[in-house]
């Protein structure tokens, strides 16, 4: 019942133009993914090939898409920054999503709205700008109102980047959680590999005494769709707080955000750090005092 027809329909308008042979191993490879195991993984790849399609199957549940990074998402070392990982995951996740059926118009029309509390990565190696690397994202079997997406950048037979986030669908009328079995596809195939793993850090939200370390007005560059501040954004505003010679002295390997009230246009926010035993934590404070969001960083110091 959750089969891509779009999907569908490319494979058969392929088979057309093949050998008998080539057309047997499309057939193999559309009743594979008609089989559920697409839905656990996105493809970038629009324009697919027969040696894709045929792939896709021999490698058993690894639906992946191809990319290289461009001057876009590079930063000053000529290699994908951290904003554009988590920019890259954030679009692998749209994609997914609304191949799914849950997409964010699809949501709107519900008056539900994605939600991404918690984002964890770990770089083991950050690619180079052009390096062609192999992106892939899938759920993890959903609780009740949770649930959590995996993330990895692959290169040469291994993961480069691996990442995961906590999501949940709310309410736009209550703001309350919204139970996924109302919407999202909770009983489809679900792919069991972990990465990122261990759980998210518990991080106080008390910054009272901790340095500043600067100051940010939200700006309209940093509002999406959902007309607050988009969750990267505030990624990129706090790591925009440290210099060039700054960053590559922490040498960051990993990095989680905990997200906890939205901010909007408009809003003057205040960066609080506390060092910790592994790097820093950076409290995203609000005028009201409140924090917002918490990023840590684990680095050198």
């Amino acid at each position: 019942p959750y089969l891509v027809k779009g999907f569908s329909k490319g494979l058969l308008q392929y088979k057309s133009g093949f050998r008998e042979l080539e057309k047997n191993q499309l057939v193999v490879a559309e009743n594979n993914i008609g089989g559920g195991f697409i839905f656990n993984f996105i493809n970038f790849n629009y324009t697919q090939t027969l040696d894709t399609c045929v792939s896709a199957v021999r490698e058993k549940n690894n639906v992946l898409g191809k990319r290289t990074h461009n001057r876009t998402t590079a930063d000053n070392t000529n290699r994908i920054g951290i904003v554009g990982i988590f920019n890259t995951f954030m679009d692998l996740a749209t994609e997914h999503g609304d191949m799914l059926g849950v997409g964010m118009d699809k949501l709107a029309d519900k008056g539900l709205i994605w939600v991404a509390a918690k984002t964890k990565i770990k770089i083991n190696e950050r690619p180079k700008m052009l390096q062609p690397v192999t992106v892939a994202t899938w759920p993890e079997t959903p609780s009740r109102i949770r649930f959590n997406r995996y993330y990895t950048m692959a290169a040469e037979g291994r993961y480069l980047v691996e990442g995961k986030t906590e999501w949940a669908i709310l309410d736009l009328n209550s703001g309350r959680p919204h139970k996924l079995d109302e919407t999202y596809p909770v009983h489809m195939q679900h792919w069991d590999e972990v990465v990122c793993e261990g759980s998210f850090t518990r991080m106080s939200t008390d910054f009272e005494g901790c340095d500043t370390l600067g100051s940010y007005t939200v700006c309209s560059a940093d509002i999406d769709v959902s007309q607050h501040m988009n969750n990267a954004a505030y990624i990129r505003d706090v790591l925009a707080a440290f210099s060039c010679a700054e960053l590559g002295k922490m040498n960051i390997t990993e990095i989680e955000a905990v997200y906890r009230s939205q901010c909007f246009e408009g809003e003057n926010l205040t960066f609080k750090k506390r060092i910790t035993d592994t790097g820093m934590e950076i409290g995203v404070i609000k005028e009201d005092g409140s924090t917002a969001a918490i990023i840590r960083l684990m680095c050198s110091l």
